[in-house]
């Protein structure tokens, strides 16, 4: 069994370095991966699910919060403001997060689900979000500043912009009970805060 699950794991990392890799066409990475010893390979493997700072960084957040949010449909009108509640938890050994988001949009209830990792092979950080209003999911990746602000960009694409228009977002943690986000996006080349929530624990 340890045997294959061994086999596995080095097929697995030979298609990790095949598909990120050796774009030339030389096959030169290819040939690095086929010239480790089934030890390296495993070696490399755990370095690169091993959690580092960036994944101590994201367990920060674990735990329930309650949200207070405000949303532009027009960035010249008032906002609308409502309430939700967030639950971030670890999965997968804690490499990565997953937040379920619950609460009210419009006048109608909102369920959201967000995971998010730090890839170590990338050095980025990676992220999905879905919601029971929209079947198209919005992929976002990105960093964090000098300051420890997580930037994260990506497209969105809804009912607005069936085309998709860029979107970007910010996570800024003032405290540990308290976190500051803003998401912003781009129509007609103007770019516009469309929502600001801040995170409080309970």
């Amino acid at each position: 069994m340890k045997s294959t699950i061994t086999t596995l794991l080095v097929a697995l990392a030979l298609v990790g370095c095949h598909s990120t890799g050796d774009h030339d066409g030389s096959g030169s990475h290819d040939a690095d991966a086929m010239a480790m010893t089934e030890a390296e390979m495993m070696e490399a493997m755990m370095a690169m699910a091993a959690p580092g700072p960036e994944h101590a960084y994201l367990a920060e957040s674990v735990g329930m919060w309650n949200v207070s949010a405000k949303m532009w449909m027009d960035p010249s009108a008032p906002p609308e403001n409502s309430s939700a509640l967030s639950t971030i938890q670890p999965i997968l050994g804690g490499i990565f997060f997953m937040e379920r988001f619950q609460g009210d949009m419009g006048g109608m209830p909102f369920d959201g689900l967000l995971i998010i990792g730090y890839s170590n092979f990338q050095e980025q950080f990676m992220s999905v979000w879905m919601d029971s209003m929209n079947t198209t999911m919005s992929p976002m990746t990105g960093h964090r500043d000098e300051n420890g602000v997580l930037h994260m960009s990506g497209t969105a694409i809804d009912a607005m912009s069936p085309e998709g228009r860029p979107m970007r977002l910010t996570v800024e943690t003032q405290t540990a009970d308290r976190t500051l986000f803003r998401m912003y996006h781009t129509m007609g080349g103007e770019e516009s805060m469309i929502m600001e929530m801040v995170y409080t624990r309970p």
